[in-house]
């Protein structure tokens, strides 16, 4: 997962410190107690945070299936539906949920409470995943990529036709992973970086997916022309989110894969 990568810079920037600075055994000691502390819990619990929505910003804010689940830490399914917290192009958010890489946990399943996902003039809906920046490139990215279907009675998706260029090896380039989520870095943070609807689609970061998108609906288990009519006019009231290793297992895994962290999903328009 990428918070280990995370905790591995801090570490190494610490143990430089130590020496620079001469730092005595004992507070070198306290200071990675609390960098550990830190790295093992959200920087605010997700209990007691709420999702902030506005007009075109709809939070999906109900946990339909998340067998990961344990409620505690980066296991804490609440933290997929807390609101979107995105730290910019170099750090990965820590407020997420974290999925297996296969099995039953490597899904999670959100809705907005019955309500549905209409689709709309341009992009519908927008997966947030914590990918940032390696290196200030690019072209190098942490990333950790989401299949993405959406339906409405659990058993029948609908996805995007997620495909992989990258080559022979797992590749860092988020141009190899076409409609994947957890490919593009999250700017749109609701406590710091707020933005209205407009910007957000825009430029506030995540993985947007349409639903008149031409690959829709040629993808996902039971999805066939009366779903797919069906969810293009009437919307899809939930979002499955699952592991790309779990469902395309030909894919060129090397220990760069990770689990993929959650950080929310938000809807442009929602039926009345």
């Amino acid at each position: 997962m990428k918070r280990k990568f995370i905790l591995l810079q801090f570490v190494l920037i610490l143990l430089i410190l130590s020496c620079k600075e001469k730092i005595n055994e004992n507070s070198s000691l306290t200071s990675l107690l609390v960098l550990l502390q830190s790295q093992q819990e959200p920087s605010r619990p997700c209990q007691t945070r709420t999702a902030i929505d506005q007009v075109g910003v709809y939070n999906a804010t109900q946990i339909v299936s998340a067998p990961a689940d344990t409620g505690t830490g980066f296991l804490d399914s609440r933290c997929a539906i807390d609101g979107v917290l995105g730290m910019g192009n170099f750090n990965g958010s820590l407020d997420v949920f974290t999925l297996d890489i296969n099995g039953p946990g490597a899904t999670i399943i959100l809705g907005w409470n019955g309500k549905k996902v209409l689709d709309t003039i341009g992009n519908d809906f927008i997966v947030y995943e914590n990918p940032f920046l390696m290196g200030g490139n690019p072209n190098t990215v942490f990333l950790e990529p989401t299949i993405v279907e959406v339906g409405n009675d659990q058993a029948n998706w609908c996805g995007w036709n997620p495909t992989y260029t990258g080559g022979a090896t797992f590749s860092n380039n988020p141009n190899g992973w076409l409609r994947f989520a957890g490919i593009r870095y999250v700017d749109y943070n609701q406590d710091t970086s707020s933005m209205n609807s407009a910007t957000l689609f825009s430029t506030g970061g995540g993985d947007v997916f349409d639903l008149s998108d031409a690959n829709f609906g040629t993808s996902g288990t039971g999805c066939n022309g009366a779903l797919l009519a069906d969810i293009q006019a009437n919307g899809f009231l939930f979002v499955k989110l699952t592991s790309a290793k779990e469902i395309l297992t030909a894919l060129p895994i090397s220990n760069t894969y990770g689990n993929p962290d959650i950080d929310g999903v938000i809807a442009k328009q929602l039926s009345p």
